[in-house]
């Protein structure tokens, strides 16, 4: 109470005595988060865009998202980019040479707009500005056998007041009505009307998925779960 009454983004109320940084992480703090064992509030990834061949991968992207949603849904923690799931620190220098391949910068440029990509990615599938203040970026840098290795740390809070985090999955939906995708008669010979490709009745529909953390995984779940004690 010998603090400063504030309402917080979440809109509830409370005390502040002081405001810390977050991405002022100190050196213990990255190492003691490198050396946790993963679990229900630590998850870890090799990359965010490129694999190991050194090929991007779309569906790394997602799943990072898909983390980051599981975390608010539960309560909140951390993913460290960079980093396998036995501990190995590889860091994120594939990552970053995609971006400086593209941009032609400086290695301080490159970095804000790994961030940058990241965080616009996270909120365009997560697409609910409600939870956009849960996701902190931090960039960090730590010591492997006297090499240091930048990685990336996504700081994530739990959703407050019954909001969920929803990922966007693109669906499509078959128009029965005009769809004749390989049509053929009775005869087994193709219609008239035969076409070689589906037709789509609404391209926009999205499927959206419920993901939480269990234990040290990472799970779909059933979102009616979270009204079944207020009935």
């Amino acid at each position: 109470p010998k603090g400063t009454f504030c309402r917080f983004v979440n809109f509830r109320l409370g005390y502040v005595k002081k405001i810390l940084k977050l991405r002022e992480l100190s050196k213990k703090m990255i190492s003691d988060l490198i050396n946790s064992t993963e679990g229900k509030e630590i998850e870890r990834k090799t990359s965010f865009l490129v694999d190991e061949t050194k090929v991007q991968r779309w569906w790394l992207k997602d799943q990072v998202v898909k983390e980051v949603a599981a975390f608010m849904n539960t309560e909140g923690g951390y993913v460290i980019i960079g980093q396998k799931d036995g501990g190995e620190v590889v860091g994120i220098d594939l990552d970053l040479q995609v971006i400086q391949n593209r941009m032609q910068r400086s290695d301080s440029d490159v970095v804000d707009k790994y961030i940058s990509e990241m965080e616009d990615y996270i909120f365009k599938k997560i697409n609910d500005t409600r939870l956009n203040h849960l996701v902190d970026i931090i960039p960090a840098k730590t010591d492997v056998g006297g090499v240091e290795k930048q990685i990336c740390i996504i700081y994530v809070s739990k959703s407050q007041d019954g909001i969920p985090a929803l990922i966007d999955i693109d669906i499509q939906i078959i128009n029965t009505k005009d769809d004749h995708f390989k049509e053929k008669d009775i005869n087994n010979d193709p219609t008239a009307d035969a076409t070689s490709t589906h037709a789509w009745k609404n391209t926009e529909l999205k499927a959206k998925i419920y993901y939480v953390r269990l234990n040290q995984k990472t799970v779909a779940e059933d979102i009616r779960k979270l009204f079944t004690n207020q009935i």
